[in-house]
């Protein structure tokens, strides 16, 4: 009888290490879930603030252009060369940057892909900034010479 409660105990002691096994396993599953969400949601804050950037640039460049085509102070602008190949540059960079609109993050492929894309975005959006800040400091300068 001896040798049977020890069989027991073991069987106990086994079935009660698997059960806090699966246990850890799925606490594991679910704090990577919570973690996957959490990288979720800094992607996704990370998108909307590469957009309003981007808003913001295309909403100066068009400022800045609507300037150059309409008010008198800038005449002469367009001819200038230098003056010139900034606009052309500015609507380039604007080419360029796709705003990422909706996006949808839940799974770590949807994050991995859209840290990648948002990784991949970042160096048109500065390039975008730049193109509009050269061409909006030039139409300043240019408005008051």
């Amino acid at each position: 009888m001896g040798l049977w409660s020890r069989k027991q105990s073991l069987v106990a002691i086994g079935s009660i290490a698997a059960i806090l096994g699966v246990l850890g396993v799925g606490a594991g599953l679910l704090t990577h879930g919570v973690q996957v969400q959490q990288q979720c949601a800094s992607a996704v804050e990370r998108a909307a603030d590469l957009d309003s950037r981007i808003d913001l640039a295309f909403d100066r460049i068009e400022s800045a252009e609507q300037v150059i085509d309409t008010d008198a102070s800038v005449v002469g602008f367009s001819d200038d060369p230098d003056r010139a190949g900034l606009r052309t540059q500015a609507d380039g960079a604007a080419a360029d940057v796709h705003p990422f609109g909706q996006v949808n993050c839940t799974t770590k492929a949807e994050r991995d892909n859209l840290t990648a894309r948002l990784d991949d975005a970042e160096p048109g959006v500065a390039d975008l900034e730049q193109a509009e800040r050269d061409l909006t400091n030039a139409v300043s300068a240019w408005q008051g010479r």
